[in-house]
């Protein structure tokens, strides 16, 4: 009789921890096709990375079921599912918790399944043209070395006993012997 309670509070505890986020989330629209799947939940879980392998169908509208790779992090209360192959531009994507994993509650309904959107063409930022953008600064007219000058390193002692400081300030410096 011990034992069964003992097993009852065990299942208890291994299936009443919560899910407290999904990414990308439910609807989510124009994510890269570069994309994982993030799952957190509120306390450690007691599952492998086998089973949560096994509970976790990942599907596309354009390129079919994924098979992936799950990677648990943070002691237990992440995971990251990796896809084989990355998603098609343009597709839905269709992840269906089943097993262990459907077993999960969330604060608002069980974890079942959810949907998001994979956009239709990359999107390229080039960091160069914000920050030009940001500032003002027109970056072109410097010219980046491609290899790094050569350094000539002097050594020069202390003439005197002591310690010389330099206050990091611009228009003062305090010199202190």
């Amino acid at each position: 009789m011990k034992k069964i309670i003992v097993l009852l509070f065990i299942a208890a505890a291994i299936y009443s921890n919560e899910v407290i986020y999904v990414d990308p989330v439910n609807g989510a629209k124009m994510i890269n096709p570069e994309n994982n799947i993030t799952v957190g939940f509120k306390s450690p879980v007691n599952f492998t990375e086998s089973d949560i392998n096994n509970s976790i169908i990942v599907s596309g509208s354009i390129s079919g079921i994924h098979n992936g790779s799950v990677k648990i992090l943070e002691n237990g209360k992440k995971f990251i599912f990796k896809p084989e192959v990355l998603f098609t531009a343009g597709e839905n994507i269709s992840v269906k918790f089943t097993g262990v994993m459907s077993k999960m509650n969330n604060s608002s309904s069980k974890i079942k399944n959810y949907s998001f959107s994979i956009s239709k063409q990359k999107l390229f930022i080039d960091p160069m043209k914000t920050l030009e953008k940001e500032t003002g600064i027109n970056f072109q007219q410097y010219q980046v070395p491609l290899s790094p000058p050569v350094l000539n390193v002097t050594v020069n002692n202390n003439p005197a006993p002591g310690k010389l400081f330099f206050a990091p300030f611009e228009s003062i410096a305090y010199n202190t012997i």
